[in-house]
């Protein structure tokens, strides 16, 4: 599967809102890792403002706490971290321009490690005297000053989020039976899996591809939730949840296991908040 997209700083009065939207696109299933010696002072320092603002973000959310839903882990060894990005786990990646380990520098790291295509942000920070115009060799969200404030970081992390966001709304190239397809993920109303099987289930028809589900669930945005080992949803087109299972504006009812079942729901109560947050009362 393959996919290119690009991405825009979020306008300043979009801050606010951006910043909040972390609880869906990062905190669901990724993590925040600083690349450096945990004993370092400028990592220690990192983690110490990474950590206050997610929790200043949760106390303004009006959904669940975001705070202690995405973790903030440092990670100094190259391969551990060539790891965690692998497993995409990672949503953000925060490098200081001094790192350096087994061989790599900072530069050196994210064009080796950060895997092109799976939606990583990056986060440089001016460290040392490693100059600061050599972030521009690889793609990133932004650059932190070696000062950095609180507010800084909020920026940061806003454009990285912004990033994510249109990263999952872009359109992927799937290699599917009879040939490549173009996947616009607003189209998908559902995902499927049986066996080696993926069937992606859009208005008109119904795309087969061999692959995992994990593979198409990282494609795609926070808008599609895992509501069984075998079906992901777009909340975006859910009418209700009940004992049944997922209701579809399309008229597809979808199960849901029961060891799903209570995330799902709080997962979908989220994006309705989001929803009622970026358009000012109504459902995406």
């Amino acid at each position: 599967m393959m996919l290119s997209s690009k991405s825009q700083t979020p306008q300043k009065d979009d801050f606010g809102s951006s910043s909040r939207c972390l609880c869906g696109e990062l905190a669901v299933r990724r993590s925040i890792v600083i690349a450096g010696n945990p004993s370092s002072p400028v990592v220690r320092q990192l983690v110490r403002l990474f950590t206050g603002v997610l929790g200043e973000i949760a106390g303004e959310a009006t959904s669940e706490a975001v705070g202690s839903k995405t973790s903030v882990r440092v990670i100094e060894q190259a391969e551990k971290l060539v790891a965690a990005l692998a497993r995409g786990s990672v949503g953000i990646l925060v490098v200081p321009l001094d790192y350096s380990c087994a061989g790599l520098d900072a530069i050196g790291l994210v064009k080796s490690a950060v895997p092109s295509g799976e939606g990583v942000q990056v986060i440089y920070t001016a460290a040392g005297d490693a100059p600061s115009s050599r972030v521009y060799l690889t793609d990133h969200a932004y650059l932190l000053p070696k000062a950095a404030e609180p507010k800084d970081v909020r920026m940061a992390l806003a454009c990285a989020i912004e990033r994510l966001r249109r990263w999952g709304e872009r359109p992927f190239l799937l290699h599917a039976k009879g040939g490549e397809k173009v996947i616009l993920p607003r189209k998908v109303s559902y995902v499927e899996s049986d066996r080696r099987i993926v069937c992606i289930h859009e208005p008109d028809e119904v795309i087969e591809a061999y692959g995992k589900l994990s593979d198409v669930k990282r494609l795609l945005s926070d808008q599609f939730v895992q509501c069984h080992k075998s079906f992901l949803v777009n909340m975006g087109l859910i009418v209700e949840i009940d004992g049944e299972g997922i209701l579809l504006t399309t008229g597809d009812r979808i199960p849901v296991s029961q060891r799903r079942r209570a995330q799902t729901r709080a997962r979908f109560c989220e994006f309705v908040g989001r929803s009622l947050q970026r358009d000012g009362g109504g459902r995406a």
